[in-house]
């Protein structure tokens, strides 16, 4: 058991500290730049569930592209960052 301990400076503290560091996104970097988002991408970005990012996209409140034939959806960055700043319109 105590070898499962991940130890600072220890191989395995290492490796386990890299595959973290590699899952981290920078959102700042995906909206600055005008790219399509998926729809994890903009969950996390959005801070609210993949769902509920569907939803919104499906109701047209973000506007979303499809791709593939089974309906993928993506979200322009800049469309992310502007319902970001303007929220939810009134309906």
């Amino acid at each position: 058991m105590a070898d499962k301990i991940l130890k600072p400076g220890s191989l395995r503290y290492s490796l386990m500290k890299s595959a973290l560091l590699k899952r981290e996104t920078n959102y700042v970097d995906l909206l600055s730049q005008d790219r399509m988002l998926g729809v994890r991408e903009t969950s996390q970005v959005l801070g609210c569930s993949q769902e509920t990012v569907r939803r919104l996209g499906k109701a047209g409140i973000i506007p979303a592209v499809r791709f593939s034939p089974k309906g993928y959806l993506r979200f322009r960055s800049s469309v992310v960052q502007d319902f970001l700043q303007k929220g939810v319109p009134n309906a």
